[in-house]
């Protein structure tokens, strides 16, 4: 049975969908198109695959000055220091009580709505990371997500091997896991392929995603009866590698034939959202998350 502490109703669910990046009422805003808001648990990773090549996140932390007067966080973690206005703790930017009891604060103001908001967590790092820090950080998000219903969380890795291990204790008490998070990992092309296919298909999840971006090679081998959403873009910035429009022709034909929602990002270009459109149409598509197996 779903633990009515942390379900919503149905129309909260819609109304919240029917206007992702565009709740007025809404304040902690993003660039990122497929969300509302962001929320990190801390800042800082390591670089695991072709996909974090070009890691938008180092290059961001890199310009306020972490790497360089302060520790790197996309380094060696290194011993503990204190950057400027913020706690850095074993190469890991982290965050006090104020900061995470906005959380509350944001629930609060979409329980007002009677909607949800979907707060992408983490886009400055990765949460399934095997570092003490991002894991003690981890186990305090699952306690703020247990109080906040009104937020759904996506919480995207490309760590898929440690999803099982990372979940919360209680994660099977649910149908479909947590009702308010959505589970996706990022599958850059066909060779990571089994992040899906062999560690998240078979999870339960109110939504199961995949973020086939940056897109820096075909996808073609994918359980598409196990998917619910597919986030599509090339790679941006001034180091971003060829994109091909046929890629994303495929995994849409794919998506049409199998129901799955389709979320065409952008296009290989220097700025991130740089032409949202597939073959002149705009594809902002998502999914309505599960609350029990009969859905």
């Amino acid at each position: 049975m779903v633990n009515n502490d942390i379900a919503l109703s149905r129309k909260s669910v819609v109304n919240g969908l029917d206007n992702v990046g565009k709740k007025d009422w809404w304040k902690n805003q993003t660039n990122i198109a497929w969300c509302d808001g962001t929320f990190n648990t801390v800042w800082g990773c390591s670089k695991i695959s072709e996909g974090c090549r070009n890691c938008y996140a180092d290059e961001f932390s890199k310009k306020l000055g972490f790497g360089s007067t302060r520790p790197n966080l996309w380094g060696e973690a290194k011993s503990t220091k204190a950057g400027k206005g913020y706690n850095v703790e074993m190469g890991r930017r982290v965050f006090g009580t104020d900061y995470w009891n906005k959380l509350l604060k944001w629930n609060q103001m979409a329980c007002d709505e009677n909607s949800i908001v979907l707060l992408f967590s983490s886009s400055m790092t990765d949460n399934f990371e095997n570092h003490p820090v991002t894991s003690r950080e981890l186990s305090k998000l699952w306690d703020y997500i247990r109080k906040t219903p009104n937020i759904h969380y996506q919480i995207l890795t490309k760590r898929a091997d440690r999803i099982q291990e990372c979940l919360p204790e209680d994660w099977y008490n649910y149908e479909n896991g947590y009702p308010n998070v959505w589970l996706g990992v990022t599958v850059e092309d066909n060779t990571v392929a089994s992040r899906f296919n062999r560690h998240l298909a078979d999870v339960p999840a109110a939504v199961r995603f995949v973020s086939y971006e940056p897109a820096i090679g075909p996808l073609t081998d994918i359980r598409w009866e196990q998917l619910d959403w597919l986030i599509v873009g090339g790679e941006s910035g001034p180091k971003r590698r060829a994109f091909e429009h046929d890629w994303a022709r495929y995994v849409h034909q794919q998506c049409k034939a199998h129901g799955v929602a389709f979320f065409y990002k952008q296009d290989a270009a220097f700025r991130s959202s740089t032409n949202p459109y597939l073959d002149g149409k705009k594809y902002y598509e998502f999914p309505f998350p599960r609350t029990d197996r009969s859905e």
